[in-house]
């Protein structure tokens, strides 16, 4: 065998590899992380491995050889996911006319007002975000991390421009301009659910921070410089929190789901992106507000590490999209995401 055509067998047997893997990364949402672990931890690559395939269509393309058809059927099987991370045609602003039926809703992680690199302090970003709210002027709002700044009163500065009504639990913090009604804490850490009435119609409110992988500056390396030596601790720490994120939808989030009978909105940082297994069970009962009238990427994060959408806003089909948008600003590692809805 000659070396051109050695180099040629090494060639397709990566471009196998790589069309193999895009296509189990696909199909996280299928299969639970706590019966096969590795679908869950490839979708995190899901772009990254559309993009390499991508790439040998390309190659093949100039060698005018047909082995481009590998990641050719790849890349179709599975295409449609491609829409849960890039959207055209979406809207920002609300066309509804009639603004007493409106309720606009935000979430946001605060990262405990640090900004994106965690060099700022609590009290400089405080100011900018109550401009945030001053600006938009969201009807309710989740926040996650928040921390009270030690130099800015900002829970009294926030209650007088409007947001009088707050429930809290370790994680986050739900406050509103309209009253908030039936507060329950579904668990001690993170998450809340609260209705607000709107023309005597009531909505319910269900306010999210799952799981955390507690990253260190050594796993963050990691992910940016990958060496397999290293990897392990990391890799364990990213399966233990898709685990967990499978037993929190399971015992504490899909019973209330499933029990609600109001118009009903779920929000919040749920760490984890658009192909995995929590966001397919997710958007078997609610709808992605996003892929309803989202523009552009969808990244919420914005830290250093690769950048993911895993701040979400969904909704029951009770309740009609009017806008989403997603705000660029630095108070944060995460942007906030604002949507507005009416009451089909």
């Amino acid at each position: 065998m000659g070396m051109r055509k050695i180099l040629h067998s090494i060639l397709l047997t990566i471009n196998i590899l790589f069309a193999v893997a895009l296509l189990a990364s696909s199909v996280a949402e299928l299969v639970k992380p706590s019966t096969i672990i590795l679908f869950s931890l490839l979708s995190y690559g899901y772009l990254i491995l559309v993009i390499a395939n991508l790439c040998f269509v390309l190659l093949w393309l100039l060698l005018r050889r047909m082995e481009a058809i590998v990641s050719v059927v790849a890349i179709l099987v599975r295409c449609s996911l491609l829409s849960l991370f890039f959207q055209v045609g979406g809207t920002s602003e609300a066309s509804y006319d009639d603004d007493s039926c409106q309720l606009s809703v935000m979430t946001f992680n605060l990262h405990s007002l640090m900004g994106p690199d965690a060099q700022s302090t609590a009290s400089e970003n405080a100011p900018a975000l109550v401009s945030l709210f001053r600006q938009y002027q969201p009807d309710v709002v989740c926040l996650q991390e928040y921390y009270e700044p030690q130099f800015y009163s900002l829970s009294d500065t926030l209650k007088h421009i409007g947001y009088q009504y707050w429930f809290r639990s370790k994680r986050l913090v739900m406050l509103s301009r309209l009253q908030l009604d039936d507060t329950t804490r579904i668990d001690k850490y993170g998450k809340l659910m609260a209705t607000v009435t709107i023309n005597d119609k009531k909505i319910t409110l269900i306010g999210v921070h799952l799981d955390s992988y507690q990253l260190d500056q050594d796993d963050l390396n990691n992910v940016e410089h990958p060496n397999s030596n290293k990897m392990l601790p990391t890799i364990k720490k990213f399966s233990e929190t898709i685990r967990q994120h499978e037993t929190e939808w399971h015992q504490c989030l899909l019973p209330v789901i499933e029990s609600i009978k109001t118009p009903l909105i779920l929000m919040g940082d749920h760490n984890d992106t658009p192909s995995s297994y929590l966001y397919g069970q997710i958007t078997q009962y609610l709808s992605d507000t996003y892929c309803e009238c989202g523009q552009g990427f969808g990244t919420t994060y914005h830290g250093p590490f690769p950048a993911f959408r895993i701040d979400y806003i969904f909704h029951s089909p009770h309740l009609q999209t009017l806008s989403y948008q997603r705000i660029i600003t630095n108070i944060s590692d995460h942007y906030p995401i604002l949507s507005k809805y009416t009451i089909n």
